[in-house]
């Protein structure tokens, strides 16, 4: 009960930083974020011109990250109910 208690404060305060400071989490705390934030700062030189094969694989990326999405779960919680308690 007291995981639960702790989870639930750590949570809300997560919250509330996000709400007060805005992208505060996701830029700074969030080691993803803040990946994706220095990501973004290095200059890629802009395509000049479009594959072929670009428009067909701009359709395939969407049902392929969707299946990547129910993997990782299904994978993520067979973990959980096979976890020792």
């Amino acid at each position: 009960m007291t995981d639960l208690i702790i989870s639930f404060a750590v949570l809300i305060a997560l919250i509330a930083v996000c709400v007060i400071w805005g992208r505060i989490f996701c830029g700074r705390i969030c080691p993803i974020g803040y990946s994706q934030d220095f990501l973004f700062k290095i200059p890629f030189p802009k395509k000049l011109h479009q594959f072929k094969v670009d428009k067909y694989l701009r359709y395939i990326k969407y049902p392929v990250f969707v299946l990547w999405v129910d993997i990782t779960g299904s994978l993520s919680q067979r973990s959980a109910l096979t976890e020792p308690l």
